[in-house]
């Protein structure tokens, strides 16, 4: 999805962060880019080719991981207590908001297209 066509449309001011899924990105094509200088840095919590788990240490290295201009992290943030704290709490509201006859706020509903089994109201 963001290849290389993707990487040559951003301004070389641009950050490219992906936290989403690392096929997404093609981390070569990436890699070029920040190397020539077409885009500033990334920031990468998620990877196809970068092995950050690898049980055999050191994983292969790819040039995004020496680069000073780039920040990868190892997809964790979920796993933070500050997320662990927002789940619980939209949780519960969310559990309130049904119980008390609403639908729960937009933000927090994945799939919109769902269907109730009982009759909820909108806000």
């Amino acid at each position: 999805m963001i290849d290389k066509d993707a990487l040559a449309q951003m301004k070389p001011s641009a950050i490219l962060i992906n936290t989403s899924r690392g096929a997404l990105v093609d981390e070569d094509a990436l890699t070029d880019a920040i190397q020539q200088g077409r885009l500033a840095g990334a920031g990468i919590d998620t990877y196809e080719q970068i092995d950050i788990f690898a049980e055999k240490l050191p994983p292969r290295l790819h040039p995004l991981t020496g680069m000073e201009n780039v920040i990868l992290t190892p997809h964790v943030a979920a796993g933070s207590v500050q997320a662990g704290e927002e789940i619980y709490l939209t949780g519960i509201q969310n559990t309130l908001d049904i119980l008390a006859g609403y639908w729960p706020l937009a933000e927090n509903v994945v799939n919109s297209m769902v269907a109730p089994r009982f009759s909820l109201r909108e806000r």
